[in-house]
């Protein structure tokens, strides 16, 4: 199942919030090695991390890793682990990470007070969309679509990843459940994300439906899918920012 765990805090550093991160596809082992980094990054924070399934009493990727991760299972053992946050009177933050966005609209609703969504390397669109931008007629994507079609087993490896994983990518629907959230959401990327193609992100990408919720667009210049740029590290510019608008009462807007 699924785990939290709370980057250890600094010693008598003032928390306004409460930040919890959901990592993106793959193995999320390296977050925890990065608690000094989202300390840094996000000051007045209480940071807890969401740590997937199937990981070994290392961090590392158990062997079944693979064969299970997927979109629906990922988000089923999330929201089971949402009682084990801890409740008191300072709002929560969901950040995103990448293909963690795909789950966040449901972990915000699922969260007592959370105050808003970033999403940090995620378009908003529905990965399938992604997908075709960045892969298209190229034969090697149409065979994995036909293949994940097809009546093969979900725990077949098909290009380092599960039939089950790909058949949960093309079907996975996020578009809506962002489009309903009452809570502000900041779509943050880098303006050289070398993974999302640049189209994916502009504003009409996302169609002219209304948001029930604020949303605001937070590029990083020079920024790559991790937001690292020349300009440094695009999280702490995010940070400061969201600290503002946490110690605001939560008075969201987009200028920066």
């Amino acid at each position: 199942m699924a785990r939290v765990w709370q980057v250890p805090a600094e010693a008598g550093g003032p928390e306004s919030y409460r930040l919890l991160i959901v990592p993106g596809s793959g193995c999320p082992a390296v977050l925890r090695a990065s608690g000094d980094r989202w300390r840094l990054a996000f000051p007045g924070a209480s940071v807890w991390v969401l740590q997937k399934p199937w990981l070994d009493p290392s961090g590392e990727c158990a062997p079944e890793f693979a064969a299970r991760d997927r979109l629906s299972h990922w988000q089923q053992a999330a929201l089971a682990a949402m009682p084990g946050l801890p409740g008191d009177e300072r709002p929560w933050v969901v950040l995103a990470l990448s293909e963690g966005a795909e789950i966040a609209p449901a972990l915000v609703e699922a969260l007592p007070g959370a105050m808003a969504l970033l999403t940090v390397g995620a378009s908003g669109r529905d990965p399938a969309d992604v997908a075709e931008l960045l892969y298209g007629q190229d034969p090697g994507w149409q065979r994995l679509r036909r293949q994940a079609q097809g009546p093969g087993d979900d725990r077949l490896i098909v290009d380092g990843r599960s039939l089950g994983y790909w058949r949960d990518l093309l079907a996975w629907r996020v578009e809506p459940a962002l489009r309903g959230m009452r809570q502000p959401w900041v779509r943050v990327w880098g303006d050289d994300d070398e993974l999302i193609p640049a189209e994916a992100y502009a504003p009409s990408a996302l169609g002219s439906a209304r948001h029930a919720g604020l949303r605001c667009d937070w590029p990083v210049p020079g920024g790559d899918h991790a937001l690292q740029g020349p300009r440094g590290d695009g999280f702490l510019a995010l940070g400061r920012w969201l600290l503002a608008r946490v110690r605001e009462g939560g008075v969201w807007r987009c200028d920066r």
